[in-house]
């Protein structure tokens, strides 16, 4: 830690007094981030990359004296970016830097003026950026954090073309840096995010070791539960792939285990407040359980997890390593249980436990999505009165245009004025149609 000492004269502690030693992604990625490099991050849940970013930017922030709304962060979900705020607020605070949100829920200031790091979402970005430009030509570092989540879906093309318009507001451009878990193929997403200087890729995964549980109603999943806390397990975070497993679940075994009544909910169908009462609830308690969808695979902080329970088989490997990635997080082995209600089950949960132990994440190839082009021409109709065809073709990467394979700005725009969302407004010109013009107001 004595080279990140000298490294990090005005963040080291604020960052790292709480830790013996640096991790990997730490070691490797500090350097190349401070040196201004734009830099991607690959390595395992629970590896330090959030410190591995957020202290060398700051020490960044302090030393170049930098202004409001310099230091962006952009976090795939609004429950990640309130999370990540959470986590980062103590240390910011110690070394001296302003920190807030800008999302949906949340627009923070600091009298009157935004915070000097700022963590938002793709879309709250895409609203700022359109409706208040002036208050990103300041940016001078953005961080992609959790980018995996976001690549190869319409939200990370639309994350691409939001980089393109940031990067024609801040002609002197920015610094950009992506933290992802390990992916099949780090070259291609550094690449379609302008992250190619340099590519840290930590050593990544542990071993897995899983348990077979026959049995999936709740009077067997209750006997899992009972087996598991006999073995000393106390913290145990059961994945479903469904709100109605989770509440069935849930309400069934709720004072019928030895965790009494400490068996939680957690859906995205539940209220931001009764989600929140749960993490914390979860968080802080000593021995419990937690029935959840895929809203807790991700990562909200929830506390020491002994053991992971996976309840169906996840939809994807990726799906099932980020839910193996919340429990025991600081050992070098991945304890899991796999719930089977039949032979189909134990097949499933086979072949996708021995592709994750390979690594081998069986993704499909990536591929561009022109209907989000649809979605940045009425944000461009929105913002700058109309919108024409050289316009979406300012915003394109040339990677992007490679990728829609012949098709033209111009068919963009007429298939937009056929769903009656643009409205021809003379040669090559189009401005929103009453019903969009109305969404763009109310910010949707």
């Amino acid at each position: 830690m004595t080279s990140l000492r000298k490294l990090l004269p005005r963040t080291f502690t604020a960052f790292f007094h709480r830790f013996p030693r640096s991790t990997p992604i730490q070691a490797e990625g500090i350097e190349p981030i401070l040196e201004g490099k734009n830099v991607l991050l690959c390595a395992p849940t629970a590896s330090g990359k959030t410190e591995a970013y957020a202290a060398p930017l700051s020490e960044r922030l302090l030393a170049g004296k930098w202004g409001p709304m310099s230091f962006v962060m952009v976090s795939p979900t609004r429950a990640l970016a309130n999370d990540l705020k959470r986590r980062l607020e103590a240390p910011m605070l110690q070394a001296g830097v302003s920190l807030g949100r800008y999302t949906g829920e949340h627009k923070e200031r600091r009298g009157g003026k935004f915070p000097r790091a700022v963590v938002t979402t793709p879309e709250a970005l895409d609203s700022l950026l359109a409706r208040r430009p002036e208050t990103l030509k300041g940016l001078r570092a953005l961080v992609l954090d959790e980018v995996h989540i976001l690549d190869g879906t319409a939200r990370g093309d639309q994350v691409r073309l939001l980089l393109e318009r940031l990067q024609a507001l801040r002609k002197g451009g920015f610094q950009r840096v992506g933290a992802s878990a390990t992916v099949h193929d780090p070259a291609g997403v550094a690449s379609r995010y302008g992250l190619r200087d340099r590519i840290v890729h930590a050593p990544g995964g542990r071993k897995i070791r899983a348990r077979l549980f026959q049995g999936a109603t709740p009077a067997d999943a209750s006997s899992h539960l009972e087996t598991l806390a006999r073995a000393g397990f106390r913290k145990i975070l059961c994945f479903c792939n469904s709100r109605n497993a989770v509440e069935t679940y849930a309400s069934g075994l709720r004072n019928k285990t030895p965790f009494g009544d400490k068996v939680f909910a957690h859906h995205g169908s539940l209220a931001k407040q009764e989600r929140e009462r749960t993490e914390r609830l979860f968080l802080e308690c000593p021995a419990g359980v937690c029935f959840a969808t895929l809203t807790l695979e991700l990562g909200i902080d929830i506390g020491t997890v002994d053991y992971v329970l996976l309840m169906e088989p996840p939809p994807d490997v990726s799906s099932l390593l980020q839910r193996l990635g919340r429990g025991a997080r600081r050992t070098k082995e991945a304890r899991v249980g796999y719930v089977c209600a039949g032979s189909k089950d134990r097949v499933l949960f086979r072949v996708l436990l021995e592709l994750a132990s390979r690594g081998d994440l069986a993704e499909d190839p990536y591929a561009f999505r022109p209907g989000v082009l649809v979605q940045q021409a009425l944000v461009l109709a929105g913002s700058e009165d109309h919108v024409e065809a050289s316009m979406l073709e300012r915003i394109l990467p040339p990677s992007i245009r490679e990728d829609l394979a012949g098709t033209t700005m111009e068919e963009i725009l007429d298939a937009a004025s056929e769903a009656e969302l643009l409205e021809k407004a003379g040669a090559g010109r189009y401005v929103l149609s009453e019903k969009a013009d109305d969404l763009y107001m109310r910010g949707l």
